[in-house]
């Protein structure tokens, strides 16, 4: 008899999103387990027209006690985890039935994750995330939020680029950043304190002053425990924050250690490209472009992908203005040409041809 596998999500006021969550879930799952932490709205009614093994959950400030509320309520071999408001496609959930017919040898399997899309449905940002793990062997979520799976001993890890999962917001949420940074200020003023990730993610929560001073906690106190590649994610983070604040040449200083750190990866070197152009360092700007355009999108080591510089039109039109500003016509003309192959119905790209009387090329 080939494995089984249960689905758990927990939910809150999520009605609308329910039928493009579940309506591919018989494709793929034996079990649905619902978990509802306060809902006022019609979600476990909508969840109930899909499975009975609906539950409530007294919220406590804490995403993980709620995804372990639901893991220990399945009884299936291997378990699932998604948000309200993702999608698996028809060709993924059935790429999920084959995965677990097939021979399992792992222990936990990571996945794509889409986690935005530009008006045409291209991934503008991509990630990757433990989707499916073994039953009863221990995983568990850790993080009151931004919850991540804690492998247990010797967990067997496979990656399967060929399962996509797609994050789809169908409703305007109220802001969360007060919840979230109640949570995280909890969390590092009990036990959490000396936990790197809690620092890390209050630092992208807060307003860029006190921002600022959580990255700074982060790379002076807890780098010798983290990977490089890691450490550089954090720094573009964190460069990020100080060119909102205007300290463009720290911004800098703090790239070119992210760059150093982790070479393989373009987002330092464009950062750094915008930085350097809006300093009017034109002849700057354009080789730290033109270098993150040499460089592959990493399939390993990145948790975050911004897709628009890998595979969109952001790059393109950065490229172009380097060009532009350094008078070189043949530059923008390649620039344009490059980005309308890519996505031949770019509205900025199409208008700057036109507008500056580029020749229409191979694009």
């Amino acid at each position: 008899m080939p494995p089984s596998l249960s689905l758990t999500v927990i939910m809150r006021d999520e009605e609308v999103h329910v039928p493009q969550l579940l309506a591919t879930a018989h494709l793929y799952a034996d079990e649905i387990v619902i978990v509802d932490t306060g809902s006022t709205d019609r979600t476990k009614e909508e969840a109930r027209k899909y499975t009975t093994s609906v539950y409530d959950f007294a919220w406590c400030d804490d995403f993980s006690a709620a995804r372990n509320y639901g893991i220990e309520r399945c009884t299936k071999d291997f378990v699932m985890w998604l948000d309200a408001d993702d999608v698996i496609r028809e060709e993924d959930a059935r790429r999920i039935r084959s995965l677990i017919s097939q021979d399992v040898r792992w222990d936990v399997v990571i996945v794509p994750y889409h986690t935005s899309h530009d008006a045409s449905g291209r991934t503008t940002n991509l990630t990757r995330r433990e989707r499916i793990f073994r039953n009863r062997r221990g995983f568990a979520f850790q993080y009151p939020i931004h919850e991540c799976l804690k492998y247990p001993d010797n967990a067997v890890i496979e990656i399967d680029d060929t399962i996509n999962v797609h994050h789809f917001n169908l409703k305007r949420r109220e802001p969360s950043n007060v919840r979230n940074l109640r949570i995280l200020t909890k969390a590092v003023e009990g036990d959490y304190r000396r936990d790197f990730r809690m620092w890390w993610l209050l630092a992208a929560e807060e307003a860029p002053e006190k921002s600022i001073l959580y990255y700074r906690k982060v790379l002076q106190e807890f780098s010798h425990l983290l990977e490089p590649s890691l450490q550089s994610e954090i720094c573009v983070q964190f460069a990020r924050k100080l060119i909102l604040t205007g300290r463009a040449d720290e911004a800098l200083q703090v790239l070119g250690r992210a760059m150093v750190l982790f070479p393989l990866w373009r987002e330092p070197f464009f950062c750094a490209g915008q930085v350097l152009w809006q300093g009017k360092r034109f002849p700057e700007a354009l080789q730290m472009i033109q270098i993150a355009g040499s460089i592959p999108a990493p399939q390993r080591g990145i948790a975050n992908l911004d897709q628009r510089i890998y595979d969109g039109d952001e790059y393109f039109e950065w490229l172009f203005l380097a060009h532009y500003e350094m008078k070189d016509r043949a530059g923008m003309q390649r620039a344009i040409e490059a980005g309308l192959a890519r996505n031949p119905a770019s509205p900025r790209l199409l208008e700057w041809r036109q507008t500056y009387g580029i020749p229409g090329g191979r694009g």
